[in-house]
């Protein structure tokens, strides 16, 4: 993820907050909100059984970074 620094004529704008209201945005907001639960509930499963598994010692923390 790239992020880059607003500058002070973006700050400045002045937009209208009505396109926020249209049918895709709105869509586009709750697919997102649906994938970003998803990922965050496969994270903590994972993080529980290698937490799990830690004894039997079949994941290794470089494991962890390829999931």
């Amino acid at each position: 993820m790239h992020l880059s620094p607003l500058t002070l004529q973006e700050m400045n704008l002045h937009l209208d907050n009505s396109h926020e209201l249209t049918w895709d945005a709105l869509l586009e907001k709750v697919i997102l909100l649906a994938i970003s639960y998803f990922c965050i509930g496969t994270e903590l499963w994972f993080l529980a059984n290698s937490k799990s598994e830690k004894d039997k010692g079949i994941y290794s923390k470089d494991d962890s970074e390829k999931w």
